[in-house]
């Protein structure tokens, strides 16, 4: 008497079934991605792509001024309500539950208020940053935006110095010598010569007549 495989043939497929459950329901998890805005601003948020639900979890933010290893960013009392002693130099936000494909969204409510410097500011967010939910990947938990302040923004123009403060001019250095100009002959001297004036003529006064010569007189000789 030969015994029927219908009864195996159907545990077989139970198990496989079993399996196949088993796989799917492994593949269907959740997965939390962090969302900022670029460039930066009060927004931020955490969004479930997986194909399950996720439970609560905690999204982290952390300011970086570009340029440093850690810190640097200014600081402002609102930041007080974001503090969690689990995640130190932190904003930390708790996040709700969320459905396949929901998202949860929310405003910073100290970014109106922070006191920008000059320069550039880099944020990192973190998803589920105390890995609280098993998710399908782990490797999209974290993403990054930055904020620029112009330098200069809400500055006063300088106001020009007193006339007594103003340095005075410089005075002009004389010009170096060198052998472009230091041999270079001197114009020569032009004396311009004046026609004489004829001398006007002299006049000579009359001589006086010359008195007549006297004779002198001999005594005769004997």
């Amino acid at each position: 008497m030969r015994k029927s495989r219908i009864p195996g043939i159907l545990a077989g497929l139970s198990l496989a079934a079993a399996a196949s459950l088993a796989a799917g329901a492994a593949a269907a998890q959740p997965n939390l991605v962090p969302l900022l805005s670029n460039p930066m601003n009060a927004s931020v948020g955490v969004q479930n792509t997986g194909d399950s639900a996720a439970g609560p979890s905690h999204l982290t933010i952390n300011c970086t001024e570009f340029g440093q290893a850690d810190g640097g960013c200014p600081e402002t009392p609102g930041l007080a309500a974001y503090a969690d002693p689990a995640y130190p130099n932190r904003a930390v936000i708790a996040v709700p539950a969320l459905e396949p494909g929901e998202s949860f969204n929310h405003d910073l409510a100290f970014w109106a208020a922070i006191p920008w410097t000059p320069g550039t500011y880099v944020f990192d967010a973190v998803a589920d940053a105390g890995n609280a939910v098993a998710e399908s990947n782990e490797a999209n938990n974290t993403t990054q935006s930055s904020y620029t302040e112009q330098p200069g923004a809400g500055v006063a123009p300088p106001q020009p110095l007193p006339l007594a403060a103003r340095p005075l001019p410089a005075k002009p250095l004389p010009p170096k010598l060198s052998s472009s100009n230091i041999f270079v002959p001197k114009p020569a001297r032009t004396t311009t010569v004046r026609p004489q004036q004829p001398a006007a003529p002299q006049r000579l006064a009359p001589a006086a007549p010359s008195e007549p010569k006297r004779l002198l007189l001999r005594a005769p000789t004997n």
